[in-house]
């Protein structure tokens, strides 16, 4: 007999590897094995819980309803016969018992008992670490994704998630108890991440775009009603066996706890250490965390959230905290495999809500600590901008520069308190606008329209020469745009400027790149000065001007990924400078002088790279009439690194 019974249990094992399984699968069935050698002293009939671990995922298949039932009618169809008639009548019960992971009414104490441990063994995962509940979740996931749509998948889960969260208790047994707090954070954090998820995607007008969930590992574990639609989170691996999400970074908007989702508030319930500012936190009732209001400076309370590193911390922040927030101050110190970023609706989603701008037709930025010079960047007729603002008095600020600027006409709406009791709105023009400050928490929608006569400059290579301040030396137009084309700004990328002059070619760097940098390279104080000016008034104030010598002065600097040397070409610099190169970086230099060029041939004949003659001449009066007046002709080195060279 007891070899019939394990050739057939050896059968059934085998179901638990069906390719569809990820979570309901072998490592499940031999984790719940594992737990019950450890009870079994503890259990009246543990024949009948061991052959109710085998058999109770026996028939598994996420879109179908019935999964118990027919496991438990497999069990008696197969067991008969085999085993004692009130063990079987006992395993079958147990079986059914995972439909609803209770306790079936009327039971006797005995198989109350027994039913509770292997109930609590089913979900014992809910209560595990991070990691190992992070691959219960993706698994589960996993199998239910082919089955259902995103939407059906979060609403299914959170449902089944919630359903657990809402019981007195999730573990029915003294044995499994401890797991019951450990529990309800796992839970409260995955409702937190559906909901935060389904926000973004209904932010981004479908699906597709869905909050970072990172598991540990691939998926292991039970312990859900499977009949219920499950989403998944990404199946992204990042980080360690072990890894433990610790923070929590939460957005919360104007409407304060009232208007977060139920999983936000269960993880703030459950947090050991709340972060924020004193508006944040006050919008928290008091409660048993530890609180502490940021630091100043920012790098100080940085410090302070990180020696509380692995316990359970909640950073408050507003609205989409990785929007020119904490969210995105934080991933420079804390890893994302051990945080979690749940937004709400972020300011430039409300004001686009509240004026009924497209967000994708929109700029969104932030002159909050930055010099109002940026939005020169962004100035041409009909561009809609989105800025959140320093404070109260910043939006009467910025319609003084916009009419300095001859952009006068401008449309400004002033957005208060977005989302909460208080929101006001207050619509005028950048040249009518009142004297009066507003709500410290604002942001300012501007529709740009020029004065009259105003004259905006692309962001396209080539300035006229009249855009810059200049004592002369400027590198001209057609040779500033040829030599841009050359050095071909692309993405984030840096370049050096090597004998700046006024500037031109870094400022024109910038303005071609929204996330780039740019290093100008000068040693006459007076060009600094014109170098500064230029850069503000072209709308990229964040050129870093170093004031000082070449090469000594570019030592310490990042690598480049392009340099251009516009003048003193020397071979030293030359060599210096495409040393200094990132693999794969473009060096460009312009001479003018004989020995500058010879300097670019022998460069060219020792590295290679492209050399070409640029000869320019204008039309220019004459008398009556008008002539070609030749500018001086320059000698341009175009030259690329070998990708594999360091």
């Amino acid at each position: 007999m007891t070899t019939a019974l394990d050739a057939r249990l050896d059968v059934i094992r085998r179901r638990y590897a069906e390719p569809h399984r990820h979570y309901h699968a072998t490592t499940h069935l031999d984790a719940l094995l594992h737990l019950f050698a450890e009870i079994r002293p503890l259990l009246h009939d543990a024949e009948a819980v061991r052959l109710a671990i085998f058999y109770h995922d026996a028939i598994y298949q996420p879109d179908r309803p019935d999964n118990e039932a027919a496991s438990a009618r497999l069990l008696r169809e197969d067991l008969g016969g085999l085993v004692d008639a009130g063990t079987l009548a006992q395993a079958e019960a147990l079986v059914l018992a995972t439909r609803q992971h209770r306790i079936p009414e009327g039971s006797n104490p005995d198989f109350a008992a027994d039913c509770a441990l292997f109930l609590d063994m089913d979900i014992s995962v809910l209560g595990a670490d991070t990691g190992s509940f992070d691959r219960y979740e993706a698994g589960i996931g996993a199998e239910y994704r082919p089955h259902y749509e995103a939407e059906a998948y979060r609403a299914g889960r959170t449902a089944v998630l919630q359903g657990f969260l809402a019981r007195e208790r999730l573990f029915l047994s003294e044995t499994f108890g401890k797991l019951e707090a450990p529990a309800r954070v796992n839970l409260a954090r995955s409702i937190a991440v559906l909901e935060a998820d389904k926000s973004l995607s209904a932010l981004q007008g479908g699906e597709g775009f869905r909050v970072r969930w990172v598991p540990a590992g691939a998926g292991v574990s039970n312990g859900d009603d499977p009949t219920s639609p499950q989403p998944s989170p990404p199946l992204e691996v990042r980080g360690g066996e072990g890894e433990r999400r610790w923070l929590t970074i939460i957005g919360i908007g104007e409407d304060g706890l009232s208007g977060l989702g139920a999983g936000a508030q269960a993880v703030i319930d459950a947090a050991e250490i709340l972060v924020g500012g004193e508006r944040h936190l006050a919008m928290i009732p008091p409660g048993a965390a530890e609180r502490l209001v940021w630091a100043r400076p920012i790098e100080a309370g940085i410090a302070e959230l990180l020696a509380r590193r692995g316990r359970r911390v909640v950073v408050l922040a507003s609205g989409d905290p990785m929007l020119y927030g904490i969210g995105a101050t934080l991933s420079r110190s804390v890893p994302i495999g051990e945080m979690a970023v749940l937004p709400a609706p972020g300011a430039f989603s409300l004001a686009a809500a509240r004026l009924g701008w497209p967000l994708q037709k929109i700029t969104g930025l932030s002159l909050h600590g930055r010099p109002l010079d940026r939005l020169a960047w962004h100035l041409a007729p009909g561009v809609r901008l989105l800025a959140l603002t320093e404070n109260g008095a910043a939006p009467a600020a910025i319609a003084r520069w916009l009419v300095e600027r001859g952009w006068g006409p401008s449309r400004l709406i002033v957005l208060e308190r977005l989302g909460g009791a208080e929101e006001r709105l207050t619509e005028t023009t950048a040249e009518a606008f009142p004297p009066t400050s507003f709500a410290d928490l604002n942001t300012l929608a501007i529709e740009c329209r020029p004065s009259l006569g105003t004259r905006h400059w692309p962001r396209l290579a080539g300035l006229p020469d009249e855009a810059f301040r200049h004592d002369g030396q400027l590198t001209k137009r057609a040779i500033r745009a040829a030599t841009l084309a050359a050095l071909a700004p692309s993405g984030a990328e840096i370049l050096w400027d090597v004998g700046a002059g006024c500037g031109s070619i870094a400022i024109e760097w910038l303005r071609a790149l929204e996330h780039g940098g740019a290093y100008a390279i000068e040693r006459d104080p007076a060009r600094c000065a014109l170098i500064a000016a230029n850069a503000a008034m072209l709308g990229v104030p964040h050129l870093r001007i170093v004031e000082g010598a070449a090469p000594v002065v570019l030592d310490g600097l990042p690598a480049p990924d392009a340099v251009f040397i516009g003048g003193g070409v020397d071979a030293g610099l030359l060599d210096l400078c495409y040393a200094a190169l990132k693999p794969g970086g473009r060096l460009v230099a312009n001479a003018v002088t004989i020995e500058g060029e010879a300097s670019l041939i022998a460069f060219h004949q020792a590295r290679g790279g492209e050399l070409v003659r640029l000869a320019v001449a204008r039309a220019e009066s004459l008398g009556g009439h008008h002539a070609w007046r030749a500018l001086a002709p320059v000698t341009q080195l175009a030259c690329r690194k070998d990708p594999a060279q360091p």
